[in-house]
């Protein structure tokens, strides 16, 4: 009984990680020069990356991703749930970009000091909102916003 109530604690404790360090990266990206050298650490990450027309600044993405086909080319940096972070150092990236899930890379992350943007892709609210939190992390928040359009447009078609 107080395993799944710890486990909701935690997800709810890294959400609350994750949205703070949203709106940390996302205030310095406002003020700072927009990231040119990103790495994802999630496939639906490098998905969302590419969709948003940054695909030419990605340098580093996990095994696993392999769509769009531009992201096999790219630089791999260890599984989603186990990157390597001195492969990502090496990359000298100006944002790393995870999943709020993988505490143990958030962990990581933030001992090396690398910026970091968490995004939640558990449910649609999720991806909607990582939609807009990259798009202004990465200075294109025009396009993100035509891109969450699209898709909550796609959404509501599915409810009709």
């Amino acid at each position: 009984m107080a395993v799944p109530y710890l486990l909701k604690l935690l997800s709810k404790i890294f959400s609350l990680l994750a949205a703070a360090s949203a709106v940390f990266v996302a205030a310095h990206a406002a003020a700072a020069d927009p990231p040119r050298r990103l790495v994802s650490l999630a496939p639906s990450v490098t998905e969302l990356l590419f969709d948003l027309g940054l695909g030419d600044r990605v340098v580093g993405v996990t095994d696993w991703c392999r769509r769009p086909p531009a992201a096999l080319a790219v630089a791999k940096v260890g599984g989603h749930l186990d990157p390597n972070l001195e492969a990502v150092v090496a990359l000298q990236p100006d944002l790393v970009v995870f999943e709020v899930a993988n505490a143990e890379a958030a962990e990581g992350l933030r001992r090396l000091g690398l910026p970091a943007l968490a995004v939640e892709h558990r449910d649609v609210t999720g991806i909607l909102a990582s939609v807009t939190l990259a798009g202004e992390a990465c200075g294109v928040p025009v396009r993100a916003a035509a891109l969450r359009d699209s898709l909550e447009a796609r959404v509501a078609a599915v409810h009709d």
